[in-house]
């Protein structure tokens, strides 16, 4: 018994405010709901803005299980983007449904998105998408931010 964590044991079980709030929202900041943050200001394209927070919702896997997801989708979204800017660099010939084959949940919402981005290549939708996710990392590892998430 040495071993309870009371926190995890109250998060998982959606036994305190915070896991309260995740499982109603989806996602948890230091200004409450994700899409209310005043410091990531909207791209000025709402089907992307919504697209976009669906692949962070599916990348950080945030419902009911913690604040720390939500950071650890952000980075995962920063970091695939990344990738996929790579490929498509050395490769500007492949279609992107080669470099982002729609296997999974993850790689259907992240095409959904590319498109919604309405840019003019998709090496342009998948910057604006490292971009978004570029400013919900700086936003999140805020001193306000750092506290809230206990990091």
């Amino acid at each position: 018994m040495d071993n309870f964590n009371l926190r995890k044991y109250l998060t998982e079980n959606k036994a305190t405010t915070n896991s309260r709030t995740i499982n109603e929202t989806g996602f948890v900041s230091p200004e409450g709901n994700l899409g209310d943050m005043p410091a990531v200001p909207s791209s000025g394209n709402s089907d992307f803005d919504s697209k976009f927070e669906k692949v962070l919702d599916i990348a950080s896997d945030s419902y009911g299980t913690g604040e720390k997801d939500l950071l650890d989708g952000v980075e995962n979204v920063m970091n695939l983007s990344s990738h996929f800017l790579r490929v498509i660099e050395k490769y500007p010939d492949k279609a992107i449904t080669t470099i982002i084959p729609p296997d999974g949940e993850l790689e259907v919402a992240y095409l959904e998105a590319l498109e919604a981005a309405d840019a003019e290549d998709n090496q342009s939708a998948l910057q604006m998408m490292h971009d978004r996710a570029v400013e919900y990392w700086k936003l999140f590892m805020s001193d306000k931010s750092k506290k809230f998430f206990g990091l």
